[in-house]
C-alpha cells in the first residue's frame, strides 16, 4: 500500500485515479519541480565525485613521469628473482643432486613433491655436510620471504592509484625489505659455498641473482620514495572538487540536498549556460509578443 505524499493517508489498490481521494491532490505531479531539483542536484554532485575520483586513479597510474615508471617497473622485482642466485651440486654414487638457490629452485623443490625436500632436509642433520645444507635453507627461505615482499610490490602497484602516497610509502617499505631479503640470501650463498670447498663430493658456484635483485628492489623503493615524498598533481574541472566534497557530506546526512542551491556549485561553464537559457526564454517572450501583435 501506498500513502499519499500531501496528507499522508493510505491509499487502496482502489484508488486508480491521478487525484487523491482524500485531499484531491495530483498524485504524479505532486512535489514534482521538488523533486525535479532534487535530482539535478543530485547528478551534478555525483558526476563531479565519478569524474574527480577517475582522475585521482588515472593520475596514479600515470600522471607523471614517475607513475608511468613505478607501473612499468612493479613486475621487475619478481622478474630479477628468476635470475640464479647460487647453485649446489652433490655427488654421492646413489644421490646425485643439483640443485638452484633462486626462485627457480624454489619451484623445482614444490614441482618435485617430497623427494628433494625430504634429502634436504635429512642432510641438514648430517655431521660432516649439515652446515651447508642448513645455510642452503636459509638461502632458499630467504628468496621466498623476497618472492613474497615482490608480489606484494605488484599487487600493492596496481592499487596505489587509489592512494598515491600513503600506497607509495608501503611499496617503497615492501622493496626495501626485499632488497634486504637478497642481500641475507647473497651472504648465506656465499657461506655455504665457502663451507662446500671442504667435501670432495660437494661443490657450490655462486651467481649474479641475489645482488641484480637487491638492485632492483632498490631501484624501484626509490622511484616510490619520490612518489611518497611528491606525490602526483592532478587537474580537476572547475567547481568538481568543491561538489565532490559536498557530495561526500550528503552521502553522509551532513547536509541535506533541499538546503542546497541549483546549481550546487556555480562555474564559468553554469554561468553560461544559464545565460544562453535566459536569452532562450526573452527570444520566446519576443517571438510570442509579435506573434500576439499580429493577431491582433
Amino acid at each position: 500500500m501506498t500513502v499519499c505524499p500531501k496528507c499522508q493517508k493510505r491509499l487502496r489498490i482502489t484508488d486508480w485515479r491521478p487525484n487523491c481521494p482524500h485531499c484531491g491532490v495530483n498524485l504524479m505531479f505532486y512535489g514534482f519541480e521538488e523533486r525535479f531539483y532534487a535530482d539535478a542536484k543530485l547528478a551534478e554532485l555525483s558526476q563531479a565525485g565519478m569524474r574527480v575520483r577517475w582522475k585521482i586513479i588515472k593520475a596514479g597510474w600515470a600522471g607523471n613521469r614517475t607513475a608511468k615508471i613505478r607501473l612499468f617497473t612493479m613486475v621487475l622485482p619478481l622478474l630479477a628473482l628468476l635470475a640464479p642466485v647460487a647453485a649446489l651440486r652433490v655427488e654421492l654414487p646413489f644421490a646425485q643432486q643439483n640443485w638452484n638457490a633462486g626462485l627457480l629452485g624454489v619451484v623445482s623443490f614444490v614441482l618435485g613433491g617430497g623427494g628433494p625436500l625430504g634429502f634436504l632436509q635429512a642432510e641438514m642433520s648430517s655431521p660432516l655436510f649439515g652446515n651447508v645444507f642448513r645455510l642452503f635453507a636459509v638461502t632458499l627461505a630467504l628468496v621466498v620471504l623476497a618472492a613474497v615482499f615482490g608480489l606484494l610490490v605488484f599487487l600493492a602497484s596496481i592499487f596505489s592509484a587509489f592512494s598515491v602516497r600513503r600506497m607509495s610509502a608501503v611499496i617503497m617499505v615492501l622493496n626495501f625489505l626485499g632488497a634486504a631479503m637478497m642481500l641475507g640470501a647473497f651472504v648465506a650463498a656465499i657461506l655455504f659455498a665457502r663451507a662446500s670447498h671442504a667435501g670432495d663430493f660437494i661443490s657450490a658456484s655462486l651467481s649474479f641473482g641475489a645482488p641484480l635483485a637487491a638492485l632492483v628492489f632498490i631501484g624501484v623503493g626509490i622511484i616510490n620514495r619520490k612518489l611518497w615524498k611528491h606525490g602526483v598533481d592532478v587537474s580537476f574541472l572547475e567547481g568538481d572538487e568543491e561538489r565532490a566534497a559536498i557530495y561526500k557530506k550528503v552521502k553522509s546526512h551532513a547536509v541535506q540536498l533541499a538546503d542546497l542551491p541549483y546549481p550546487v556549485v556555480e562555474t564559468e561553464a553554469t554561468r553560461a549556460l544559464e545565460a544562453a537559457i535566459q536569452a532562450d526564454l526573452a527570444r520566446g517572450a519576443e517571438t510570442a509578443a509579435a506573434e500576439g501583435g499580429d493577431a491582433t
